[in-house]
């Protein structure tokens, strides 16, 4: 059992360094690198990360667990709304910013990654799911209209949504790696929860505009800085 338990705990540390790694010094660094950097031989590395894809797989896994732990763990009140839905997508994006690497590594995955696109899908669909459930209840509370469930607004809705929450990831390193994620992080939750704009009712309007506040002022500050 202790040898066991003494396996898991070398595995689960590989891929917190190895996240770090990746995040400070990006995408290129190879499994004989991290190795290095951490002080072991690439064979302590290839015993549970056989290649660079199921290490990345790994650091992915971690992420999806910790993400649908924040989502169970969230308290949710008297259900979804816009201010606790942009609460839940602030902490999000910071647990993403932690797992850029990984989000980064999705952008660039080829269709001979099977075992990524496996992943990339099924974590997919189930995020789906939670979405739709969570606007499902902002349309029966009359926050949004029930067109945004229609099927070619959901379908361009969601496309929309997943991209801006996962892309933000190489914007902020191509387009605004000279800002501070802290400073760029209340555009980049605006520009996702502005898809709800379309579909607002007016008593909708009311509590949006009231849960944006906080980030629409904090933009403003920032450009007064």
């Amino acid at each position: 059992m202790a040898k066991t338990n003494k396996g898991i705990a070398s595995r689960s540390t590989i891929l917190t360094e190895a996240r770090h790694l990746l995040n400070e010094k990006g995408l290129s660094i190879t499994v004989d690198m991290i190795a290095s950097e951490l002080g072991l031989t690439r064979g302590r590395i290839t015993h549970f990360f056989p290649t660079k894809d199921s290490l990345m797989v790994g650091i992915m896994r971690d992420y999806e667990h910790e993400l649908s732990e924040l989502i169970h763990q969230f308290d949710w009140g008297k259900g979804p709304d816009f201010a606790n839905s942009v609460d839940i997508m602030d902490r999000v994006l910071d647990l993403q910013y932690e797992y850029r690497c990984a989000i980064a590594f999705l952008a660039i995955t080829t269709k001979n990654q099977p075992e990524l696109h496996q992943h990339i899908e099924g974590s997919y669909y189930n995020r789906i799911d939670g979405i739709r459930m969570r606007t499902s209840y902002m349309v029966e509370k009359k926050l949004l209209h029930p067109q945004i469930l229609e099927k070619e607004n959901w379908e361009v809705y969601c496309f929309q949504y997943t991209n801006l929450l996962t892309t933000w990831v190489i914007s902020q390193e191509m387009y605004h790696s000279k800002k501070a994620y802290k400073k760029m992080k209340p555009v980049y939750i605006l520009g996702a929860m502005n898809l709800y704009i379309p579909y607002l009712t007016r008593e909708g309007k009311k509590a949006y505009d009231a849960a944006m506040v906080p980030y629409v002022s904090s933009i403003s500050d920032s450009e007064k800085a």
